[in-house]
């Protein structure tokens, strides 16, 4: 963690990148934007958005506050990090690909026209290495330089524009140097993916309290991808860092983070759900809900990465937190009610929801659309009771209205 100031350099800079909206603006600091890592804020979540696949995490200090939380939901620091994890076996091996802190994904688009082998594969970060945002002011930088070329939704040659505040960015995993090398098994862990990831910020009752995560991720390379999982790993530390407790909502499929004190007029909880994959359409069952250790599960290789996102331990034996029926879930409990398995250690949580399997051939795109929502309550619990309320609601305008406005 540290403090970031800018200079005279540095302002001029921002007036000439990506990350701004409305060039008739003072030096960008409305939303918050570094060369790479720009804040979306068009509901009550104000959202670190950064071009390698990393979510809510604010590593710059774009907004001076010395703290580097990117996920501030109604001013209250909610999530510190979050990102895509993307997993397939390949040649036998499993390969994960993770943005976690740091990110395995580089920015930028695959140029080839056509699948290629691994090695063959090419990438660029032309006119690619900013976070583009537009709003219902439809001008600004972002909406001139919109690169409709790399794959940016439009509509009529303009940019697409659905909610109070849209971001893009594309990333892939072609890059070697940024595959950690100790974390894989496999002496070539590229998978040969891009990712086109889109952010969306509706307000109204219900959808202020969230932000949709769309990523479109296309098989650059020429290896046909049977087990595919998709994830969204999350460090959400709410309010208090060491005092978090995770849920699994089985009912609902959702992951979520609370406190195990209260706090006055502070009680917050969090959830991620998944909305969306190409395969199940708007039916999708989680592969795992589990908690993320900090530490131990970060420093794990590929296939024990792997084996968690299928919803197991690295060693690929079944989780003790879950019920029988619910092998892959962890804490499937009702804290409200205190019924069932229920966690009572609080700790800094991370969490991890995936998706999968899924077939990922050679050439092919598959969507993804996941919610990050947020909740307050009179006390921790009724955050929770509020959380459960807002994911129900979400998913009803999801399936009558979102999909079909987002052309799912």
């Amino acid at each position: 963690m540290y403090k970031r100031w800018f200079t005279a350099a540095a302002i001029i800079a921002l007036l000439q990148g990506g990350c701004k909206e409305n060039d008739t603006k003072e030096p960008y600091y409305g939303d918050y934007c570094d060369t790479s890592t720009c804040f979306v804020q068009g509901n009550n979540w104000k959202m670190a958005v950064s071009t390698n696949g990393i979510l809510g995490y604010d590593q710059p200090d774009i907004d001076h506050d010395m703290n580097n939380a990117g996920g501030i939901f109604k001013s209250y620091s909610t999530i510190f990090a979050s990102g895509l994890f993307v997993g397939a076996t390949k040649n036998g091996i499993p390969s994960v690909t993770m943005a976690r802190f740091s990110s395995e994904f580089s920015q930028g688009r695959i140029v080839n026209s056509s699948p290629a082998a691994i090695q063959n594969l090419t990438y660029s970060d032309n006119m690619l290495d900013v976070v583009y945002i537009v709003d219902q002011s439809r001008n600004g930088y972002s909406w001139d330089h919109w690169p409709i070329w790399a794959g940016a939704p439009e509509t009529g040659g303009q940019p697409q524009v659905l909610s109070a505040e849209d971001s893009w960015v594309v990333f892939h995993d072609a890059d070697s140097a940024g595959h950690a090398a100790d974390e894989s098994t496999e002496v070539n862990p590229i998978l040969g993916l891009e990712v086109q990831q889109s952010t969306y910020s509706f307000t109204g009752a219900t959808l202020e309290d969230a932000v949709f995560v769309r990523w479109r991720i296309t098989n650059k390379s020429n290896i046909n991808y049977t087990d595919l999982h998709v994830g969204l790993w999350c460090d959400a530390d709410v309010i208090n860092a060491s005092d978090d407790l995770a849920g699994s909502d089985t009912s609902r499929n959702m992951i979520y983070v609370y406190n195990k004190m209260d706090i006055v007029s502070q009680n917050i909880s969090v959830g991620l759900i998944p909305l969306y994959t190409s395969d199940g359409g708007l039916t999708v069952t989680p592969a795992a809900m589990i908690e993320y250790l900090k530490s131990v599960d970060e420093s794990r290789p590929d296939n024990e990465q792997f084996n968690l996102m299928k919803g197991l331990n690295g060693n690929g034996d079944v989780r003790s937190n879950a019920a029988l029926n619910r092998p892959t879930f962890d804490f499937p409990g009702d804290p409200v009610l205190n019924t069932g398995i229920v966690d009572t250690t609080a700790l800094d949580k991370r969490i991890l929801v995936s998706v999968g399997p899924a077939v990922l051939n050679s050439g092919q795109t598959k969507e993804f659309v996941f919610a990050i929502i947020g909740s307050q309550g009179s006390d921790r619990l009724n955050s929770i009771v509020n959380l459960r309320s807002t994911a129900d609601a979400l998913r009803q305008v999801f399936v009558s209205q979102i999909a079909a406005q987002i052309g799912l």
